[in-house]
């Protein structure tokens, strides 16, 4: 890491690029995380990003990229998890502006949860919830995609009270207006954010229906008719809960609606108009 940050500061591209390149393909070579490798993990991290932001050679990004995703599968010891958890938490507050960097911390994020989480203080999850939220208004719509797909597995894991005040949170964004300095552009963001969001919720349950759910749904289906781009969302979602509850739908998950959930939900899942 040392070399590399030297020959940053002046020796040929050439030398930096073989020396990242050895280093994913040693990494990306290993059955598992080196234990040697254990007490470098948050500067290895450090390094990959770097050079995630500097790099422009494609194939280089994508083994930078696949070797920093491996390291949220090590079987790190307890300290070593929780070291990475609060550099998670700090480097999530102030991302990079380059979307390569948000999207490879957000990957490493949703496996590092799924694998981790039982070493990880409850109240310290509900916070970085909060934060990846955020992210769903970021420019780059590959870290939004991500920044979703992350909501739905806090979603899973997050104790009730933060879902519930996730979706609070997601419905006002939803529902933004174009108040004092605030321009359209922006405006839209917050609303699509806030869609992202709520499509994320329901994608966390493709098998239930939990009592939040309908209400998600019916606020979704409120913004059919937004632009383009929030329009698709939403068709997008409701496309993909109707595939994993349709079979279902008939035997117990269309009674955990109420009649007028039930009008809403089901002018959007009969009409194949919102699937062209």
């Amino acid at each position: 890491r040392d070399r590399c940050t030297r020959q940053k500061q002046g020796a040929p591209k050439a030398t930096v690029r073989a020396i990242n390149e050895t280093m994913a393909q040693w990494y990306l070579a290993q059955s598992d995380v080196p234990m040697a490798v254990e007490p470098y993990v948050v500067e290895f991290l450090e390094h990959v990003l770097a050079m995630l932001d500097d790099e422009g050679d494609l194939p280089m990004l994508n083994q930078l990229h696949w070797a920093g995703l491996r390291m949220a599968t090590g079987n790190y010891s307890k300290p070593t998890v929780l070291r990475l958890w609060e550099w998670l938490r700090t480097w999530l507050a102030s991302p990079s502006d380059n979307w390569r960097p948000v999207g490879l911390v957000l990957q490493f994020l949703q496996v590092f949860l799924y694998t981790k989480q039982f070493y990880l203080p409850a109240d310290t999850v509900d916070a970085v919830a909060e934060i990846v939220a955020h992210l769903l208004k970021h420019a780059a719509p590959e870290v939004r995609e991500s920044a979703q797909t992350t909501i739905s597995l806090f979603a899973k894991i997050s104790t009730d009270e933060t879902v519930t005040h996730l979706i609070r949170s997601f419905k006002t964004w939803c529902r933004a207006a174009g108040v004092g300095a605030a321009s359209p552009r922006v405006v839209q963001k917050t609303r699509h954010a806030g869609c992202l969001g709520l499509g994320g919720i329901a994608r966390a349950y493709p098998f239930s229906v939990p009592p939040f759910i309908p209400e998600v749904l019916c606020a979704l289906a409120r913004h059919m008719n937004d632009n383009r781009e929030i329009a698709q969302t939403v068709r997008g979602v409701f496309a993909d809960w109707w595939k994993s509850h349709s079979d279902e739908w008939n035997y117990g998950f269309k009674q955990l609606f109420d009649e007028d959930q039930l009008a809403v939900v089901t002018n959007l899942l009969y009409s194949p108009m919102h699937y062209a």
